[in-house]
C-alpha cells in the first residue's frame, strides 16, 4: 500500500500558479476581442459621452454657477483618481470579469441617480460615484487586455481600443445633445443607464475570466499588496509614469486652450465646435497606423512623434489670429494625439508584471489620470495670470520635457522586459 502524506492543517494553502500571458508561440487573433472588449468599450464610451453637451446646462438648472459647473464636470475625474488604486486591489482580488460587471452596473446606477438628482449636492455625489466605478472599469479591462494579448500584438490591439473609444466620443455628443433638446436634460442620464445595462449583458456572455486575480488572491495578503507594488516598480512609476503625466497634461490642451483662444479672437461657438470636431476627426484616422508602428518598430516610435507633434500644435494655438490658423494648429494637435492612440495603455500593459497586473495598473491609472486632472487648472491659471500665449508655451514645454524623459529614461518595451514571477 502506497504511503500518503498527512495534510498539515497549519500550512498555508498553495496557490495555483498564475497562468502565463500568451506569448509569441500562441496564435492570437485581435478579432477575438470584438465582443469581449471592443463592443462593450465602444458602447460604454458612447453612453458616457451623451452627457458632454447637456451636463453643464443641467447643473446650471440646479443652481450651479460657473465655478460649480466646472466642479461637476471635473467630479468624474476626481472620483476616478480617488478610486484608481483601490480599484487595482479590487480587480486583483475578485478577478477581471466580476470587476467589469460590478463597474458597469455601478455606472448604470450612478447614471439613474444623476438623472433623478433633485439638487446640486446629489448630482455632484453621483458624478463622483460614476468616476469611482469608471476607475474599476478602466483597470479591469486594461488588466484583461494585458492578460490575453501578446506583447507583439499589443500595440495594434490597444490602439484599436483607443480608436474605438475616440469614435464613441466623436458620435455621442451629437446624440446626447438632441436627446437633451427634445426629451429633456434628465434623459441623457437615463439613455446612458440603458446602454450600460446592455453592456453588462454583453460582458456576461462574451468575457471569459482569465483566472489571474483568483490565483493571486491566495498568494499575498491584501495589506502588503500596494506597498509591494510601489516598491518593486518604483523605477517604472518614476520614469514611464512621469512621461504619462506629461502626455496626459498636454492632451488636456485641446479642450482647454482651443475654446479659450477661439473666444479671445472672436470666433462664434459653432466655429469653435467645428474646429474641435475636425481635430477629433484627424485624431480618429490614425489609430490603425499607430498600432502597426508600435508593434513593428517599437513603442517609442509612436510615442515620441506623438508628444512632439502635440507640443508643436499647442505652441501654435495661442498664435492663431483667425479661423484657418486655429484650425491648422488644432489639426496638428489632433495628428499628434492620433499617433499616440492606445500608447499609455500599451506601455502600462508592457510594464505590468504577470503576478501583480491589476494593482500595478491601478497605480498606473492614478499617475496618468493626474496629468489630465491638473492640466486644465494649471493651463487656466497660467492663462489668467500671464496670457494664453504663455499657457501654450508652458504646456508645449511640458510636452518636450516628457519627450526627453521618454528618450533618456524609459526603456523600449516592445520585446518585453524579463519579469521574475514571485510566489
Amino acid at each position: 500500500m502506497r504511503n500518503q502524506e498527512t495534510p498539515d492543517p497549519t500550512r498555508a494553502p498553495q496557490a495555483t500558479p498564475t497562468p502565463s500571458r500568451p506569448g509569441p508561440a500562441r496564435r492570437f487573433r485581435i478579432s477575438s476581442l470584438v465582443w469581449s472588449v471592443y463592443a462593450p468599450s465602444f458602447l460604454l464610451t458612447l453612453a458616457t459621452g451623451f452627457l458632454l453637451p447637456t451636463l453643464p446646462r443641467f447643473a446650471s438648472s440646479l443652481g450651479a454657477g460657473i465655478g460649480l459647473v466646472g466642479l461637476v464636470i471635473a467630479a468624474v475625474a476626481i472620483g476616478a483618481m480617488a478610486a484608481d488604486v483601490p480599484a487595482g486591489i479590487f480587480v486583483q482580488r475578485v478577478g477581471r470579469k466580476p470587476a467589469m460587471i460590478v463597474a458597469v452596473s455601478g455606472i448604470a446606477l450612478a447614471a439613474v441617480a444623476g438623472g433623478l438628482s433633485p439638487n446640486l449636492p446629489t448630482l455632484l455625489a453621483t458624478r463622483l460615484l460614476h468616476g469611482a466605478f469608471h476607475a474599476v472599469w478602466g483597470v479591469s479591462r486594461h488588466a484583461y487586455l494585458a492578460d490575453v494579448v501578446p506583447n507583439r500584438q499589443r500595440g495594434r490591439a490597444l490602439s484599436l481600443f483607443g480608436g474605438l473609444s475616440r469614435t464613441g466620443s466623436f458620435i455621442s455628443p451629437v446624440v446626447g445633445g438632441y436627446i437633451g433638446q427634445y426629451a429633456g436634460l434628465r434623459w441623457p442620464f437615463f439613455a446612458e443607464a440603458a446602454i450600460a445595462t446592455v453592456t453588462v449583458g454583453l460582458i456576461l456572455v462574451a468575457v471569459r475570466e482569465t483566472g489571474d486575480g483568483l490565483a493571486f488572491r491566495i498568494q499575498r495578503p491584501a495589506y502588503a499588496g500596494i506597498l509591494s507594488t510601489l516598491t518593486r516598480h518604483r523605477r517604472d512609476f518614476a520614469t514611464a509614469g512621469l512621461f504619462a503625466v506629461c502626455l496626459g497634461f498636454i492632451r488636456t490642451a485641446r479642450q482647454t486652450l482651443i475654446p479659450l483662444v477661439g473666444e479671445a479672437i472672436g470666433l462664434p461657438v459653432g466655429d469653435v465646435g467645428l474646429i474641435l470636431t475636425v481635430s477629433s476627426g484627424v485624431d480618429m484616422t490614425l489609430f490603425i497606423p499607430a498600432g502597426y508602428v508600435m508593434d513593428r518598430l517599437g513603442r517609442k516610435w509612436a510615442n515620441l512623434p506623438c508628444v512632439l507633434f502635440m507640443s508643436a500644435g499647442v505652441a501654435l494655438i495661442p498664435l492663431a489670429t483667425g479661423f484657418a490658423p486655429l484650425m491648422f494648429a488644432s489639426a496638428v494637435l489632433g495628428f499628434g494625439d492620433g499617433l499616440g492612440a492606445g500608447a499609455m495603455l500599451t506601455l502600462g500593459a508592457d510594464l505590468a508584471p504577470e503576478d501583480d497586473t491589476a494593482q500595478f495598473l491601478g497605480v498606473w491609472h492614478l499617475i496618468s489620470d493626474s496629468g489630465r486632472a491638473i492640466g486644465p487648472a494649471v493651463i487656466g491659471q497660467i492663462g489668467q495670470a500671464a496670457s494664453l500665449g504663455a499657457a501654450g508655451l508652458a504646456t508645449a514645454g511640458i510636452g518636450l520635457a516628457g519627450a526627453a524623459v521618454l528618450v533618456l529614461l524609459v526603456p523600449e518595451t516592445l520585446a518585453g522586459r524579463r519579469r521574475v514571477r514571485r510566489a
